[in-house]
């Protein structure tokens, strides 16, 4: 039981962790540069080629954990197409409302099931007690009769 609330615990800590970063804005391996530091950050650019001359508006790449470049982001305010809302995380977001509530719900049937399992303990327990204060009763009516025997009929020596 104990270790069960230890978990809780360190599963509020963690949510309270990863919800106060959220909401400063920094992510896992955007703003830590953790795995290489020789590599060049999102603030430094990619050396580019000598041929590349192009008067393209400047993009910054985009950096994965492992510092690989992947597709550059753009500057641009049009990167996000006309015909999407204004949130790009909405889709995520509704998503992992989802799984919130299926967790609550098997969460629920967890404990339900658990106070069950819980409830039909204590009442074998109790009709095991009764079962014990029973026999306790006639062992103790049985050790009555025999005193009461002894007294009635003393044992004779001669």
């Amino acid at each position: 039981m104990g270790n069960l609330l230890w978990f809780f615990v360190g599963a509020g800590a963690a949510t309270m962790y990863a919800k106060r970063h959220s909401q400063e804005g920094s992510h896992w391996g955007m703003n830590h540069r953790c795995h290489s530091h020789n590599s060049p950050g999102p603030s430094q650019p990619l050396p580019s080629s000598p041929s590349d001359n192009s008067t393209a508006p400047k993009e910054q790449p985009y950096f994965t954990p492992w510092n690989k470049p992947t597709a550059p982001l753009s500057t641009q305010d049009n990167s996000i197409p006309q015909g999407s809302s204004s949130d790009p995380w909405a889709s995520e977001k509704e998503r992992i409302k989802e799984i919130g509530t299926q967790v609550g719900v098997n969460v629920l049937e967890f404990s339900e099931s658990t106070l069950d399992t819980l409830l039909s303990s204590i009442e074998s327990m109790k009709a095991r007690v009764v079962q014990q204060r029973l026999e306790r009763e006639k062992q103790e009516a049985e050790q009555r009769r025999v005193v009461e025997e002894r007294k009635l009929n003393p044992p004779r020596y001669v």
